[in-house]
């Protein structure tokens, strides 16, 4: 385990990657932590972990490959971040930046239009998805290495995107965006 002093503003790159047997890391009280940098938690053994206040950047690889973490909860008082069911928010819940790498099975809030970049990345264990007709935007690699995922659904009213046996789509099937890595059997493109 290991507690963040107050004094320290920013978590570097890669600051804690690979650290298997780090379980448990908390934040000193008054912290001046405004910055987690990219893959500055990958792939610890953390399970939860709670955000402090003082934090106005996260990076959404912040916490790739950590195949334990069920939940990133964010203090209240944070102006820029939320937390919806353990997934971490902007601050409106409008954009889904990270999807903790330990979960099972996901709802999205009504308020979501995007999907950030790398978002569900290296997600060991959630098989299936269901975007929602708000959904308008996905970024880069939204579900890049999520070696169980076996299909992906889309709300049929959704403007942007669909579905097509669980292989996401364009809304017009012009552009395959994500075949899901657990996927089974012959797949044809479509014309």
């Amino acid at each position: 385990s290991i507690s963040i002093p107050a004094s320290v503003t920013s978590i570097g790159f890669l600051a804690f990657q690979n650290c298997w047997n780090l379980s448990s890391i908390t934040f000193e009280p008054n912290s001046s932590l405004t910055n987690i940098d990219s893959g500055a938690f990958s792939g610890c053994g953390i399970s939860s972990i709670t955000i402090p206040a003082s934090v106005t950047s996260i990076s959404g690889s912040a916490f790739s490959d950590c195949r334990n973490l069920t939940a990133i909860n964010i203090d209240a008082a944070n102006p820029n971040y939320s937390s919806y069911f353990g997934v971490l928010y902007n601050k409106t819940q409008t954009t889904l930046i990270t999807a903790p790498g330990g979960i099972t099975s996901f709802t999205f809030p009504n308020t979501i239009t995007s999907i950030a970049n790398e978002a569900f990345s290296q997600n060991q264990l959630l098989t299936s998805i269901n975007i929602p007709a708000s959904v308008l935007t996905i970024g880069n690699n939204a579900f890049q290495s999520s070696r169980n995922l076996v299909s992906i659904s889309v709300d049929s009213a959704n403007p942007n995107y669909s579905s097509n046996n669980g292989v996401l789509y364009d809304k017009n099937q012009q552009l395959l965006i994500c075949y899901p890595s657990a996927k089974a059997g012959a797949f044809s493109i479509p014309p």
